[in-house]
């Protein structure tokens, strides 16, 4: 509990275009790049001294 006393649950809906390519990989890049921008938000933050709370990203998927 001690890791997740203060939480946001976002939804996202992701839909592919009208024939296109059902990519398997989709999720594991979409999850990499939200981590990424979360990591440089974090680095700026700090360069600019303004207060950072580390953040850890968890994700639940279904098909």
């Amino acid at each position: 509990m001690h890791n997740h006393s203060d939480s946001l649950m976002v939804k996202f809906d992701l839909h592919l275009p009208e024939g296109g390519q059902d990519d398997s990989r989709l999720l594991s890049r979409f999850f990499e790049s939200l981590k990424a921008r979360i990591k440089a938000r974090e680095s700026r933050n700090q360069r600019n001294k303004i207060c950072v709370h580390k953040s850890q990203l968890a994700n639940v998927w279904c098909r």
